[in-house]
C-alpha cells in the first residue's frame, strides 16, 4: 500500500479522534474558566466539581495521548509553556522584590503567598498579619502589588489554568524534556538511529537503564522535598516552643518570627508538651 493510499485510509479515524479532542476541550475549558472565576472570587472549592474536572482533564489526555505531533510543533508548545513560565516568574519577582524591600523575609513571604495567587482577600489578610514589615509593605506598596496580582490574574486566564497547577505542569514538561535530552545524547554516544523502529538489544539495555535511572532521579527528588518541607515545618514549631517557654537559646527561624510568635501563641501548654512529647 502507498503512503498516499495509508493515508486516505487513516485520515477519517484521525479526524474523527480530533473531532472527539474538540468537544472534550470545549467541555474542559468552560470547566477550568468556570474554576478559575470562582478561584478570582475567593469561592470554596466544590469536591464533585473537582472530580467532575479531573475525571474529563484524564479523558482528553488519554485522547490527546493517541494522536503523535511532530517534533516541531511539540517544540512550539514548549517554547510557548517557557515564554508562559517566564512571564509568571517575572511577575513573582516583582512581589518578592517589593516585599523584601519593606523587610518581610523571603520564605515568610512565600509562605503566605504561594497557593494564594488568585486570592481576591490576599492583599486585606497579609495586611493585617502581626509585625510591622508586612504592614509596612501593605502600606508602601499597596498600588504595585494589586496591578502585578491582576497581571498574575491574567496569566492564569492565559494559561487556563490556576498558577499551582501551571507549575506542575510546567514541572513535568521541563522533566521530560531534560529526560529527551539525556536520551538523544546517549543514542548518538551509542551512534544509534533515532529513526529505527528498533534498536539492537545492546542499545536497548542501554536505554532501558538511562530510563531506570531517571525514575528513581525523580523519586529521590520527590522525596527530598518533602523532606526539606517536613523539616521546615518542624524548625518553625521547635522555634514556637522556644519562644513559648522562653529558652534562652537562638532561634532557627528569625525571618519569619511573626509567624513563630502567632503560632507559639496560639499554643497552650498542653498542646505544646505534645508537640515535645511527639518530637522526643
Amino acid at each position: 500500500m502507498s503512503l498516499s493510499a495509508l493515508e486516505e485510509k487513516l485520515k477519517p479515524e484521525v479526524l474523527a479522534t480530533f473531532e472527539e479532542i474538540e468537544a472534550l476541550y470545549k467541555r474542559l475549558h468552560k470547566m477550568q474558566h468556570k474554576r478559575l472565576e470562582g478561584l478570582s472570587a475567593g469561592d470554596e472549592v466544590n469536591t464533585r466539581s473537582e472530580r467532575s474536572y479531573e475525571k474529563l482533564r484524564e479523558e482528553l489526555v488519554a485522547k490527546v495521548e493517541q494522536v503523535r505531533l511532530h517534533n516541531n510543533r511539540i517544540e512550539e508548545l514548549v517554547v510557548q509553556l517557557k515564554q508562559v513560565s517566564q512571564r509568571l516568574n517575572g511577575l513573582e519577582g516583582q512581589l518578592l522584590r517589593m516585599a523584601e524591600s519593606a523587610k518581610v523575609g523571603r520564605d515568610d513571604f512565600l509562605q503566605h503567598y504561594r497557593g494564594h495567587e488568585l486570592d481576591p482577600n490576599w492583599f486585606d489578610r497579609v495586611a493585617n498579619l502581626p509585625g510591622k514589615h508586612w504592614k509596612g509593605f501593605a502600606t508602601k506598596h499597596a498600588e504595585g502589588v494589586l496591578e502585578v496580582r491582576g497581571k498574575i490574574g491574567a496569566v492564569a486566564q492565559d494559561a487556563g489554568l490556576p498558577i499551582s497547577e501551571f507549575r506542575r505542569v510546567y514541572a513535568t514538561v521541563s522533566r521530560g524534556e531534560r529526560d529527551s535530552a539525556e536520551r538523544t545524547r546517549l543514542m548518538e554516544i551509542l551512534g544509534a538511529d533515532p529513526s529505527a523502529r528498533t534498536q539492537p538489544p545492546h542499545i536497548r539495555s542501554q536505554l532501558g537503564a538511562l530510563e531506570k535511572e531517571q525514575k528513581t532521579r525523580a523519586t529521590r527528588f520527590g522525596r527530598d522535598v518533602v523532606d526539606r518541607a517536613l523539616v521546615d515545618l518542624l524548625s518553625v514549631h521547635r522555634d514556637a516552643l522556644v519562644l513559648h517557654f522562653g529558652a534562652q537559646v537562638g532561634l532557627v527561624n528569625q525571618d519569619s518570627i511573626d509567624v513563630v510568635r502567632q503560632l507559639a501563641n496560639g499554643q497552650s501548654p498542653e498542646e505544646n508538651q505534645v508537640s515535645r512529647t511527639s518530637s522526643s
